[in-house]
């Protein structure tokens, strides 16, 4: 662990500098970094606010943009941590608790917990230069302020909600609500829904206000191109990056097609 701040001034040399540097965040993007300081022998303490590994991934931490329908966006096979495959049972669209689970076990199996302070929030850095080169002083949550050679920020951009000003919202009856503040369908029941914006959280909204609400609709600035998640039973993603062979030839009626080789049938 660091220690509390020294006097530093401007005749500081490099030697006297602190090695040590700050992640702050313990989602997927920080826990990336730890690996590679481990990896490189680099002294390193990850930050995160929360009491949780595992970033927006736990619906539970205040702020997350978490709903409980919600899959991984991209395959199994293809979006998990390189050299740490996501289970083998796990569907081809994990679920978010799935997503969790699968990023807390990489910090375990790594050995990441040992650098991981956790409920502790960083609350300022600041770059500052002497003799000897450049190092960061910041700021804890307790008031705490510590030295460290360097900072990688990864407390993702997702945490804080924009909503863009619409003439008329004001005098606009009905609750209005921003993606990141969504959680279940229970929400729709009843109600007539309009969604804006056809993003990965937009078209996922969209998809249960139509299984739920009294009436959906889905409204986007421009036109979309709209795949299916699975191709004759493979994740599309798959398809598009080259992971699996296109077929060749088309089921025919009654046909189970099979993951593998370009002969559905």
């Amino acid at each position: 662990m660091t220690t509390p701040i020294r006097k530093v001034d401007m005749t500081t040399t490099a030697s006297e500098l602190p090695t040590r540097y700050c992640i702050v965040g313990a989602g997927p993007g920080g826990l990336v970094a730890g690996r590679a300081f481990l990896r490189a022998g680099i002294e390193f303490d990850i930050l995160e606010r929360y009491h949780e590994v595992g970033g927006i991934w736990n619906i539970d931490q205040p702020g997350s943009p978490m709903y409980e329908t919600c899959n991984f966006i991209a395959s199994k096979k293809r979006g998990g941590f390189i050299g740490y495959p996501m289970p083998e049972e796990y569907p081809d669209f994990p679920t978010w608790s799935q997503i969790r689970d699968y990023v807390q076990a990489m910090a375990r199996d790594y050995g990441l917990i040992e650098h991981l302070e956790l409920q502790t929030e960083v609350t300022a850095a600041e770059p500052l230069t002497v003799a000897g080169g450049t190092f960061w002083r910041v700021t804890l949550g307790s008031g705490q302020v510590r030295d460290y050679r360097g900072v990688v920020y990864a407390g993702g951009h997702e945490w804080k909600a924009y909503l863009p000003e619409i003439p008329g919202l004001d005098r606009f009856t009905g609750r209005v609500i921003h993606s990141r503040d969504y959680r279940s369908t229970a929400e729709f029941v009843g109600q007539r829904a309009l969604i804006i914006g056809a993003g990965n959280s937009g078209v996922d909204i969209a998809s249960d206000a139509a299984a739920s609400a009294e009436t959906a609709f889905l409204s986007t600035r421009r036109g979309y191109w709209v795949l299916p998640k699975l191709f004759f039973g493979v994740p599309t993603p798959d398809y598009i990056d080259g992971t699996e062979p296109c077929p060749t030839s088309f089921p025919s009626p009654g046909c189970t097609p099979r993951r593998s080789g370009s002969d559905c049938c």
